[in-house]
């Protein structure tokens, strides 16, 4: 618009603008009131269905993106070796509970009574 200082508008400014545009009917008289140019609405109407466009054509419903997909393999590959490791306690862990499970059944036979008490953390009878 002739004779009137170039503004300048920041994108959620841009974005109210063009938005409030769909719901006039005369873009002209609209644009006049807030001192846009009509034809920089509509480039900015452009800007605003292309980016849409591009934003929505690169994704494929249902399909995840090449970055998700990576960080998904990631996730499974140290859920596979926390698994692995879980797996390996358990076994100690019932390893320890057999080697116990002897050494109370031993201690009155063994010289070591008072050790395995400190190590089974009960009162053992000798």
């Amino acid at each position: 618009m002739s004779g009137q200082p170039s503004r300048r508008f920041s994108p959620g400014e841009k974005l109210d603008l063009v938005l409030r545009s769909y719901r006039t009917r005369n873009i002209r008289a609209f644009c006049r009131r807030l001192g846009v140019d009509p034809t920089t609405l509509y480039r900015w109407r452009r800007e605003l269905a292309r980016d849409a466009l591009a934003s929505w054509s690169n994704r494929h419903a249902g399909r995840p993106s090449a970055g998700s997909r990576v960080t998904v393999e990631a996730l499974q590959a140290e859920l596979e070796q926390l698994l692995e490791r879980h797996e390996a306690l358990r076994r100690e862990a019932r390893r320890w509970q057999l080697l116990a499970s002897l050494a109370r059944q031993t201690v009155g036979e063994a010289p070591a009574a008072r050790g395995l008490r400190l190590l089974l953390g009960r009162r053992v009878s000798p």
